[in-house]
């Protein structure tokens, strides 16, 4: 049985500045890169499923650093990925209901574009959102199509701005859908067989070539979290958040990853249930909690 990688690349990071839903469309204001990590690990996910099919993740799962166009595309390039798959969501529509998916390649006639417009219409068949665009199959010169080894895809699944496409992309079923037709139509091309019946997702026996790469991962995202906190000065960081409580921990992004490490039996703390479990952590162990929760997470094995 053949092997396919595939490179996942969830635009952006949790903070960049601008990327997220207009308040008038969401009051939550989603970030962008919150979209864009759903539709991986929904990829990922669905991935999961076929023998042989690999997924590495070249940002940073806990979206807490948006790491730089070249490191993703080094990483990806080092990896030997088969296929570069960037994910992002658009603007530029202004409040209006115009907008859908957009896909791009670095060029007509190439093997990017073979799989620009394949993922495409598997996309658009699967969520019914059709890009209603000038040109919704389009060419870009953006650097992740043109700095990659490999075939590589740059996909906006929506518009943030647009009246008729924020209620879409923000379902679950949609960020699902997504993720189904991606790896169902690489699946498909590429002649990967489903797991056999009764052996689920995540269950599949990593190859030593995915278990580096993931503990590498983890290394690099512990390694930067640890040189930021420890470039704070000390009267910075005795200043800085400390969570007593689970029911400390507020913001959602950690929330989600802490709960599942919860619920998993993986985070029992000190003493307590619920939102009185006893954690007693500073922002530096939860946050390294969420970087290996999102890790392993990212890999189908949390």
């Amino acid at each position: 049985m053949g092997i396919f990688k595939l490179a996942l690349d969830a635009g952006h990071g949790m903070d960049t500045q601008g990327r997220r839903i207009p308040g008038t469309l969401d009051p939550e204001e989603h970030r962008e890169w919150w979209l864009n990590d759903r539709v991986c690990r929904y990829i990922a996910q669905a991935a999961a499923e076929y023998e042989g099919f690999q997924v590495f993740r070249v940002d940073d799962v806990s979206g807490l650093e948006d790491v730089p166009m070249e490191e993703r595309c080094r990483r990806a390039n080092s990896w030997g990925a088969d296929l570069y798959y960037s994910a992002h969501h658009n603007a530029g529509v202004g409040g209006g209901t115009g907008g859908g998916v957009v896909a791009y390649s670095l060029n007509e006639g190439t093997r990017g574009a073979m799989w620009r417009d394949e993922l495409y219409g598997a996309i658009v068949g699967e969520t019914g959102l059709v890009g209603n665009r000038a040109s919704p199959k389009a060419t870009a010169n953006f650097y992740v199509l043109r700095n990659t080894a490999m075939p590589a895809v740059l996909m906006e699944h929506g518009f943030m701005d647009s009246a008729a496409d924020v209620p879409v992309i923000l379902s679950e079923e949609y960020a699902k859908g997504v993720g189904r037709a991606v790896a169902d139509c690489i699946a498909r091309r590429q002649g990967l067989e489903k797991l056999p019946e009764g052996q689920l997702p995540g269950q599949r026996r990593m190859s030593d070539e995915e278990i580096q790469a993931i503990a590498e991962t983890a290394a690099r995202e512990i390694a930067v979290s640890i040189a930021r906190e420890s470039a704070r000065a000390a009267t910075e960081e005795a200043l800085g958040p400390h969570y007593t409580r689970l029911g400390d921990v507020t913001r959602p992004g950690y929330r989600r990853i802490l709960d599942k490490l919860v619920n998993l039996g993986y985070l029992r703390g000190r003493e307590g249930t619920g939102e009185d479990l006893i954690l007693d952590m500073s922002e530096t162990g939860v946050r390294t909690l969420v970087i290996l929760g999102r890790t392993l997470e990212g890999a189908g094995l949390l």
